[in-house]
């Protein structure tokens, strides 16, 4: 496996390990990591963390959804903290323990252990964006297909059946399931379902604080709505939810970052994907499979992520 400091480029000072800091000068970096997944997305985050200053300084916490005893085993050389739960919530019930684990730091940066760092000065980027007035939460993909109004959101999921969305023992129309779990946690939903990704998420502690933390979902479309509601209660605090740059994805991606719904369990179709199986011949849809997984590959080691 690779080591900080060897196969890995980071030094002790760039992470915020210095002598006679304290822990309010710095920011908490939050992994959430499945404990059913393979590692190697995770050393390559932490590969590029190295490779690319963030310009401030800050402490790392993966927070490990565990489904058994076994512990991860971080050979990376450097005091990074793992915690373990129940694998309850996904990447949001992870990133939640995280913060009431270490309540105490001023800034906070929630990753999927899918993610990867493609510009330096990402992470004071962040802090930037988020010290903007009226700026309650920041991200690197807003979801652009849920920002319309609810109405039309329904309209538009009208037949589509999908495991898990029940009330009552009855499918029922996605909106409709979300905007029950929003209703019961107390939630505000607002006019539509404008939200940020939960793959890339900035907040303030003081932010954290007064939305009390993330709602977690039991199951995927609970998940999906506790997504959408985290933007909704900064909403209600009469606060902005921002995407970081014009361009998603601009200081850190996501393995999956051309598709259409990075992250989600089920299988989503990127507009490349579309464009591929809409190919009349079967030998030229083969070879442009081949040539996406090839460019997502090569986006993957650190290049240029446009197509």
């Amino acid at each position: 496996m690779p080591r900080f400091g060897q196969d890995i480029n980071v030094s002790l000072l760039q992470l915020g390990y210095m002598s006679g800091q304290t822990r309010r000068s710095l920011a908490l970096v939050v992994i959430s990591y499945y404990d059913r997944r393979p590692v190697d997305d995770l050393y390559q985050l932490f590969n590029t963390i190295g490779e690319q200053a963030a310009g401030i300084d800050f402490n790392i916490c993966v927070v490990v959804n565990s489904t058994s005893d076994a512990r991860l085993n971080l050979d990376i050389g450097i005091p990074i903290q793992v915690l373990y739960r129940s694998n309850l919530g996904m990447n949001i019930g992870a990133w939640d323990y995280g913060w009431r684990t270490y309540p105490a730091y001023d800034d906070y940066l929630f990753l999927q252990d899918e993610c990867y760092i493609v510009r330096e000065n990402w992470l004071d980027a962040f802090r930037r964006r988020g010290e903007e007035l009226g700026v309650g939460m920041v991200g690197e993909s807003m979801n652009q297909s849920w920002d319309r109004s609810w109405a039309d959101l329904r309209r538009q999921q009208e037949g589509v059946v999908l495991p898990d969305h029940v009330i009552d023992g009855k499918g029922v129309n996605r909106v409709d399931y979300y905007l029950k779990f929003l209703h019961d946690a107390g939630i505000e939903p607002g006019l539509g379902g404008r939200h940020l990704r939960a793959l890339v998420w900035y907040f303030r502690g003081d932010v954290l604080s007064r939305i009390g933390g993330f709602p977690q979902g039991c199951n995927y479309p609970e998940c999906i709505a506790s997504e959408i509601g985290v933007s909704k209660r900064v909403e209600g605090l009469g606060l902005r939810v921002e995407q970081l740059d014009d361009e998603p994805f601009r200081y850190i991606c996501h393995r999956e970052w051309n598709q259409d719904h990075p992250g989600a369990p089920f299988t989503h179709s990127s507009t490349i994907k579309r464009r591929i199986d809409q190919l009349e011949n079967p030998s030229w849809r083969m070879l442009g499979r081949m040539f996406a997984r090839k460019l997502s590959n090569s986006v993957r080691g650190g290049g240029e992520r446009r197509p």
